[in-house]
């Protein structure tokens, strides 16, 4: 698959834009590898879980995205969904992988730490360790 000057591909892009049936297109076309990173380490799930795209996010792990992949950051996919705030998101990923919340970021911060300030306690909770 073509990739932009910062490694961007067609998933990468329609997966930030919550574009369901481009993203099923790409993977079902086999032409997207769907744990492709960019230039700072992002996969097409890092891209949806930060911008709240849950539908997107479960047909990434249905297609078996690695949810453990982190960016230049240290940043899973987790993280990027706690900081913006997403607990649908959140929520969906610990179904699928609960030691996603153990996962230290190169700040050696795990995503409950970026949330304790401004979510509320049903956020907390979930993301306690």
């Amino acid at each position: 698959m073509d990739r932009d000057d910062f490694d961007y591909t067609a998933l990468h892009y329609a997966a930030r834009n919550g574009n369901v049936e481009i993203c099923k297109m790409l993977i079902e076309d086999g032409k997207a590898d769907v744990d492709a990173i960019t230039k700072a380490g992002a996969t097409a799930m890092h891209r949806a879980a930060m911008m709240g795209h849950l539908n997107v996010v479960k047909l990434l792990v249905a297609a078996k995205a690695n949810l453990q992949l982190q960016d230049e950051y240290g940043q899973t996919a987790l993280h990027r969904a706690a900081i913006r705030g997403h607990l649908d998101v959140c929520k969906f990923l610990l179904e699928q992988d609960p030691k996603l919340k153990e996962i230290k970021d190169k700040k050696e911060k795990i995503p409950y730490e970026y949330i304790m300030e401004n979510a509320n306690d049903d956020f907390k909770m979930l993301l306690k360790p």
